[in-house]
C-alpha cells in the first residue's frame, strides 16, 4: 500500500511563471464597477442594494469610489464613499464592501488586473453578494464594443424577491452604437420558473473616452430591459452594468465570445470563480469565492469559500462542461440535454495568436421550457501567472495533495500537502524512515514557523505534512533549500481539509477505496454492493485522540488515533445517501493517511461511477468515484 502515499503535481496547478508576485502596488488606478447585495432574515430578502461606478486604488492599500446606489424600490441616488483593501501575493484580495462598510469582500485578482471579482464569505450575519471590477479605459469611444458577447442578469425589480429574474444574454454590438441582435434566456419567479427565451430590438448604446456609458434596452424583454449604466474595458473584452429604474435592483456581466469555432479544449487553464445563488422557494442563500481548473477535457474542479444561511465553509467538487462552437455551452454538476448557462470569453491574443479564455459568464438556468428554482450568477477569470528568482514557492502552489482542489481551498493540521515551485531543492530525494525528517536533501518547509515533516523534495515540487499544532485561520510557508529562504506563502487554513486519493494519482476518477475485509480495491471488476464495508483513504481529517506526534506514523493497534471533528460523513450517489461509518482516525502505521471504514447503504441508481462525497464539520471534497452494484 506505499503507493497511497505517492502523490503527483498534476495540471491543476498553474505552471506557466511569467511575472511577479503580488502586492497592493499591484492593484493601482481607476476600475469600473458593479455589485449587488442581498439581505436577508428567515429566508426572504429584507433588502436588496446595487451599486455601480468607478472605484479608484491607490497601489497602498487605500480605495475612494463614486458611482449610483439603488435600494429597495427607490430610484438610485449619487453615493460616494472609501475603504481599504489588501492583497496577498497569490492574488486573493480583501476589500471594504462599498456598499456596506460593516462588512468585507473575499476578492480576487486576475491575470494582468484586467479583472476582479468576489463576494462576502466570512459573514453570518445574512449578506450576500457578488461584486465585479474591470481596468478603466483611457481613451474609448463607441467601437470598443463590438463583436458577440455572452453575459448574465440577475435581477430583483421592485427590490424584492417577487419578480426575481436571471438569465442568460447574448448580444451582438456593432461598434456605432447599436445592439443590433439581443436575446435573453431564462426565468422569472413571477413567471412559474419556466426558462424562456425572448428577443429584444432597438437597443442601443453610447460609450465614454473613460470607458462609463448608457445604454436603452428597449422594452422588447421582460428579462432584460430599460435603462442600464454599463462600462466597458480598455480591449472590449468585458461589459458590466446596472439597471437605472426606478426600483431596478439588477447587476449584469458579459464577456465578449472566444471564437466561433470553440470546443471543449478551449477552456484549459486556472481561473478565480465568484458567484451569488438564491433558492427563494427553500429560502437558500449563498454567495461564494474559489479557484477553478479547467482540464480542456469536459471536466473541472472547483473550490469554494462560501457563506450560506447562517454558516461558512469549504466546498471542492468536480463538475462538467461543453463549450459550443459559439462559445456558449454549460458548466454544471450534471449537464443537461439542450442546456446552455454560460458563456466563455474575454479572449487575450496576448497569449498565442489563437488567443486564451480570460473568463466565464453564466447564470443560473436549464433548458428551455423547464423551469428552474435557482436564481443566481457566476463568474470566472483567469489566475494570474507568477514567478519569483532563486528559491521560489509558487504562492498558487500549496494544495491537498489527494484531492489537488485548487486555491482557495484550506489546508489543515495533521494533512499531506503539495508544495509547487522552482529552485525547492538541488536533488530529488524521498524520506526512507519514519518519524518523518524535517531536513532533507538540506531542505526544510516551515508553517507558521513550525519544521514540517517531509516526505519528498525536488526542484520542482515538495510534499509535506502539515503540523498537527497549525492552528488559525491562515498559514505562512517558508521553504529553505541549502540555506536560503523562499518567499513567504500565506494560505487559508481550516480545521479539516477533507481530499481522497485516487489510483490515478491526481485526486479524479476511482478513489483508493478498498474492501475492508479482503483490502482488495474496488474497481468495476470488483464492485462494492450494499451492505459491503468499504475502506476510504484521505488526508485532511485534522486533530485525532489520542495525538500522534508530526512525522510519525498512526498507532496499528488500540488505541487507534481516531478523528475528533464531530461532523464527518461520507455521502454516496447523487443523492448524498450517507453510509455508517463504522471507523474514522489515522490509517494504522501510514504518516498523514486517514481511513474511514464505513457501510455502503442502499442505493436507487448504482454503477461503475458512483460519486462518493467526505463532509466534515468545515468542509467537502466530492472528486472521486467507487463502483457498486445492486
Amino acid at each position: 500500500m506505499k503507493h497511497l502515499l505517492r502523490v503527483f503535481v498534476c495540471s491543476l496547478l498553474p505552471v506557466v511563471l511569467s511575472a511577479q508576485v503580488l502586492d497592493n502596488g499591484s492593484l493601482s488606478g481607476d476600475y469600473h464597477f458593479v455589485q449587488i447585495l442581498i439581505n436577508e432574515n428567515g429566508g426572504i430578502s429584507t433588502n436588496v442594494r446595487n451599486l455601480g461606478g468607478t472605484v479608484t486604488f491607490d497601489g497602498a492599500g487605500s480605495f475612494a469610489f463614486t458611482g449610483r446606489l439603488g435600494e429597495g424600490a427607490a430610484d438610485p441616488t449619487a453615493s460616494a464613499g472609501n475603504g481599504a483593501y489588501q492583497v496577498e501575493s497569490n492574488g486573493f484580495a480583501t476589500l471594504t464592501n462599498p456598499i456596506d462598510g460593516t462588512l468585507e469582500i473575499n476578492a480576487r485578482l486576475g491575470a494582468d488586473m484586467e479583472a476582479i471579482i468576489g463576494t462576502t464569505t466570512e459573514t453570518v450575519s445574512g449578506s450576500y453578494d457578488l461584486f465585479m471590477a474591470i481596468k478603466a479605459p483611457t481613451a474609448a469611444d463607441n467601437s470598443v464594443l463590438s463583436g458577440s458577447y455572452t453575459g448574465g442578469t440577475f435581477a430583483f425589480p421592485g427590490g424584492t424577491d417577487a419578480a426575481l429574474t436571471t438569465a442568460l444574454l447574448s448580444l451582438e454590438a456593432d461598434g456605432a452604437g447599436a445592439f443590433t441582435a439581443l436575446t435573453a434566456r431564462g426565468h422569472a419567479i413571477n413567471a412559474g420558473e419556466v426558462n424562456v427565451e425572448q428577443a429584444n430590438t432597438g437597443a442601443t448604446y453610447a460609450i465614454a473616452a473613460d470607458g462609463t456609458g448608457t445604454a436603452d434596452l428597449a422594452v422588447g424583454t421582460t428579462l432584460f430591459n430599460g435603462a442600464r449604466d454599463i462600462f466597458v474595458s480598455a480591449n472590449g473584452n468585458f461589459l458590466i452594468g446596472h439597471s437605472t429604474e426606478t426600483g431596478g435592483r439588477e447587476m449584469f456581466v458579459a464577456v465578449r465570445n472566444l471564437s466561433d469555432s470553440a470546443d471543449d479544449s478551449d477552456w484549459s487553464g486556472n481561473y478565480w470563480f465568484a458567484e451569488v445563488i438564491l433558492d427563494p422557494d427553500f429560502g437558500n442563500f449563498t454567495s461564494a469565492t474559489g479557484g477553478l481548473a479547467t482540464l480542456g477535457t469536459g471536466f473541472a474542479t472547483i473550490s469554494e469559500r462560501l457563506s450560506g444561511n447562517r454558516f461558512v465553509s469549504d466546498f471542492s467538487a468536480v463538475n462538467s462542461y461543453e463549450i459550443n462552437a459559439n462559445s456558449q455551452g454549460q458548466l454544471a454538476a450534471t449537464l443537461e440535454a439542450d442546456a446552455i448557462n454560460m458563456g466563455l470569453g474575454a479572449p487575450s491574443s496576448a497569449k498565442g495568436a489563437a488567443g486564451v479564455a480570460q473568463a466565464a459568464v453564466g447564470a443560473q438556468i436549464n433548458a428551455l421550457t423547464t423551469t428552474s428554482f435557482f436564481h443566481g450568477l457566476f463568474i470566472a477569470i483567469r489566475m494570474p501567472d507568477l514567478s519569483g528568482e532563486g528559491v521560489f514557492l509558487n504562492p498558487l502552489g500549496v494544495v491537498n495533495g489527494a484531492s489537488f482542489a485548487p486555491p482557495t481551498y484550506p489546508i489543515a493540521a495533521g494533512t499531506l500537502i503539495a508544495l509547487v515551485g522552482t529552485g525547492l531543492s538541488a536533488t530529488t530525494t524521498g524520506a526512507t524512515v519514519t518519524p518523518l525528517p524535517t531536513n532533507l536533501g538540506n531542505v526544510s518547509v516551515a508553517i507558521n514557523g513550525v519544521p514540517a515533516p517531509l516526505f519528498f523534495v525536488a526542484p520542482g515540487q515538495i510534499r509535506a505534512q502539515v503540523p498537527f499544532a497549525t492552528m488559525g485561520t491562515t498559514a505562512t510557508i517558508v521553504v529553505t533549500n541549502n540555506g536560503v529562504a523562499s518567499n513567504s506563502v500565506q494560505v487559508p487554513l481550516a480545521a479539516t481539509s477533507p481530499g481522497i486519493f485516487s489510483f490515478s494519482a491526481n485526486g479524479l476518477g476511482a478513489g483508493i477505496i478498498v474492501d475492508s475485509f479482503t483490502f482488495e480495491p474496488i474497481s468495476p471488476d470488483n464492485p462494492a454492493a450494499e451492505g459491503d464495508f468499504v475502506s476510504i483513504f484521505v488526508t485532511g481529517l485534522g486533530a485525532v485522540e489520542p495525538a500522534i506526534a508530526d512525522g510519525f506514523p498512526a498507532p496499528g493497534a488500540e488505541p487507534l488515533a481516531r478523528a475528533t471533528d464531530p461532523g464527518i460523513e461520507v455521502l454516496f450517489g447523487f443523492n448524498g445517501t450517507p453510509g455508517t461509518i463504522v471507523y474514522v482516525g489515522g490509517a494504522p502505521n501510514f504518516v498523514s493517511l486517514y481511513q474511514i471504514n464505513v457501510q455502503v447503504p442502499a442505493l436507487d441508481i448504482v454503477g461503475a461511477n458512483v460519486p462518493l462525497a467526505i463532509v466534515t464539520s468545515n468542509g467537502w471534497s466530492d472528486f472521486v468515484t467507487l463502483a457498486i452494484e445492486f
